[in-house]
């Protein structure tokens, strides 16, 4: 295949430290294939070669196609794998040095978790859900203490500050975790890194597993972790052949204890390394990259990069300005229809992507009521999540009083009341009693009495014929959201997504209604057998989305507090990782980007309110889409509406819409359709896209 001059001087660069900035559609993976094969052709020993990677995917792409290159069977490239398979095999059978017996089992999250809450339950058997973090906190603190080597003071106020107070206890659990896991002879996936790094610090003449490897190459740098970096300097004493593959600008993954200073800081590791960077991008248009250059031209750390595109001309991006988050959605759904009957784009070809979970819930309503096929990545169905279903449980038992599931799972919300509790109470309620005179005159254990005055005014409230289902739901949050830390980590992230439920409340006619369309149907994909099985939208986070690409991208919410999201917004490293962010979002298009910007959001008692647009659309950004700023203006234009708005849904059980320009209704994919490549993963709800 044809290699560009900077291609050509990465695969020709000789066994020096090498730094390689692969832009985004760069061609990184053919890049990292061809100077493996360049190396091996140069004289080295496949068998000691070192290829690390971030997936067993990547890892066996890079085998294959490094093999195919060379011609050799893939079992002659054996140092192929992520960082935790070739730690494992080093441990296998170096690990005796360390007392780590060759036989150890490894922990999977899960068993980790358990783990973790089992000890627990025996250190502070008297722990409960509001002083006490949860297993899957447990394990989370722990595991990023482990890979940022962070002290565990500075992790607790990070992540969990409310647990502060629990600092002691927490070390001493997970001293006695760790106790634990050795008793076992268990590690788990942390134990892995660091025990290979304790290998690699103390070498023996028999164990000195850095002296197995003539040369290290290394895929998406950018997202390694503290102990990962300390694993490559270590690896390197014998030798200085070290290539390192990333993007600065795609560094996304702070949050599982990656750093960006890993690339960024390499040139100070490595003195003598050079560094090189790929910028002709195979996969989109200019006009798409102009406005991904606009924004990492305004990044405040990172190399300096522009992305030139060796496609042809296409379609400038675009900014769509909308009235509000439900005009957001039923705009963005007559762009996606309209993209299939006007340009016949396959649905397999589009997404939709956002910043987090909750900002795709209008959408994936709507999406419902036109029954068109979709699947999403990266978060769960929006009415599976607990808090979701805690909220509902109030509007159940006010549709129907005789609702003993959610007479209990309301009553348990309070404190002190437990399973057995909850039950007496419910029968009761059950009995007939009005659940405001109830609540104003029960007795409640003593963690709860503090609740029941609230609890009384709550229902009373509801007894209102006249208000409105969005007001309902405002008074239920009003006073379900302070029970959430009680019951729940990361209260903030769930009051958010409860934010969503009074809008999407607004387009049904009543409770019934609501209740009905969100409690029925029990997955993301609609199936129609007029569609090919594997005929779907994606809806997924932009964490999801890295490394993928698609034909046509709209990304939703660009409005501050959303994109950047709100807890990052005064932290100046953490709005630099959203910018990142948004980069990763808009150069996973190859034809065409759309952004929405909503100007206002429905508050919970129904009010309007005002949107700011994201810090990110700066003039220099704004100027590179279309809709952005009028020529030689700085207001922004009026909000338009290029797009017929998608008709009413379909009543009668059949996938359909009103087309522009024929009178055929029936969706199904059109003839002319054609399928192109995507680089995809299939599978349904539930399975991530990284």
């Amino acid at each position: 295949m044809h290699l560009n001059p900077q291609q050509q001087a990465v695969i020709s660069h000789g066994e020096t430290p090498l730094l390689v900035i692969a832009g985004a559609g760069t061609g990184k993976t053919t890049v990292m294939t061809h100077r493996a094969a360049a190396l091996v052709a140069r004289g080295l020993d496949p068998r000691r070669l070192l290829l690390l990677t971030f997936t067993r995917k990547a890892a066996e792409e890079l085998r294959t196609r490094a093999a195919a290159r060379l011609a050799l069977p893939p079992a002659d490239l054996p140092w192929c794998g992520t960082f935790h398979a070739i730690a494992a095999r080093l441990l296998r059978r170096f690990g005796r040095t360390l007392g780590v017996p060759p036989a150890f089992s490894i922990l999977d999250e899960t068993d980790a978790r358990d783990l973790l809450d089992h000890v627990a339950s025996e250190l502070c058997p008297n722990r409960g859900k509001d002083n006490f973090p949860s297993k899957g906190l447990l394990r989370r603190l722990h595991s990023f203490q482990a890979n940022t080597q962070r002290p565990l003071a500075e992790v607790v106020e990070e992540l969990a500050p409310r647990f502060a107070s629990q600092l002691p206890l927490l070390e001493q659990l997970f001293a006695a975790y760790n106790q634990r896991k050795r008793a076992a002879q268990a590690l788990d996936y942390d134990d892995l890194l660091l025990r290979w790094l304790d290998l690699l610090r103390n070498p023996t003449p028999d164990a000195d597993c850095a002296r197995l490897f003539d040369a290290v190459m290394v895929d998406e740098y950018q997202d390694t972790n503290a102990v990962q970096s300390q694993i490559l300097r270590e690896l390197c004493r014998h030798q200085r052949n070290i290539t390192v593959v990333g993007d600065d600008a795609q560094a996304i993954y702070a949050f599982r204890g990656a750093t960006v200073e890993n690339i960024l800081g390499f040139e100070r590791q490595f003195p003598t390394v050079i560094r090189l960077q790929l910028e002709e991008n195979y996969r989109s248009t200019q006009e798409i990259l102009d406005a991904a250059n606009a924004l990492w031209e305004e990044a405040e750390t990172g190399f300096k990069k522009e992305l030139t595109a060796a496609a042809g001309p296409g379609r400038q991006p675009r900014l769509e300005r909308c009235q509000d988050e439900l005009a957001q959605a039923s705009q963005a759904i007559g762009e996606i229809l309209e993209s299939w009957q006007r340009d016949r784009v396959p649905l397999r070809e589009m997404a939709v992507l956002f910043r987090a979970s909750h900002h795709s819930f209008l959408l994936e309503s709507l999406l419902k009521k036109y029954r068109i096929p979709f699947r999403k990545f990266g978060g769960q169905r929006f009415m599976d999540a607990a808090h979701v279903k805690d909220t509902l449980a109030f509007l159940r038992v006010l549709e129907n009083p005789k609702d003993e599931p959610a007479w209990r799972r309301l009553l348990c919300l309070l404190p002190g009341i437990g399973s057995a509790t909850a039950g007496k109470h419910a029968a009761t309620l059950l009995a007939g009693a009005a659940p405001a005179d109830f609540f104003a005159t029960c007795k409640l254990p003593a963690k709860a009495q503090p609740y029941r005055a609230g609890l009384a005014a709550l229902f009373h409230a509801l007894a209102n014929p006249e208000l409105a289902l969005s007001q309902q739901i405002g008074h239920v949050l009003e006073f379900y959201e302070p029970l959430l830390p009680l019951h729940y980590d990361f209260p903030d992230s769930r009051e958010k997504d409860l934010e969503e439920l009074p809008q999407m409340a607004s387009q049904f006619a009543g409770r019934r209604e609501f209740l009905d369309e969100v409690l029925t149907g029990d997955d993301s994909v609609v199936q129609n057998p007029a569609l090919e099985a594997d005929e779907y939208l994606t809806l997924s986070t932009i964490h999801s989305a890295k490394g993928l690409e698609w034909r046509r991208v709209y990304l939703l919410q660009l409005v501050e507090g959303a994109l950047p999201a709100g807890p990052s917004q005064e932290d100046a490293a953490k709005v630099e990782e959203e910018r990142r962010l948004l980069y990763v979002a808009m150069t996973r298009a190859k034809e065409e980007l759309v952004l929405f910007q909503p100007l206002s959001r429905r508050t919970r008692d129904g009010q309007a309110e005002r949107c700011l647009p994201s810090r990110f659309l700066t003039s220099r950004v704004l100027a590179t889409l279309r809709g952005g700023l009028p020529p030689g203006g700085k207001r922004p234009p009026p909000i338009t509406h290029h797009h017929h708005p998608p008709p009413p849904p379909p009543d009668d059980g059949e996938l359909r819409y009103e087309p522009a320009d024929d009178d055929d209704a029936t969706f199904r994919p059109p003839a002319a359709a054609t399928t192109t490549t995507t680089r995809r993963r299939g599978g349904g709800r539930g399975h991530s896209l990284r």
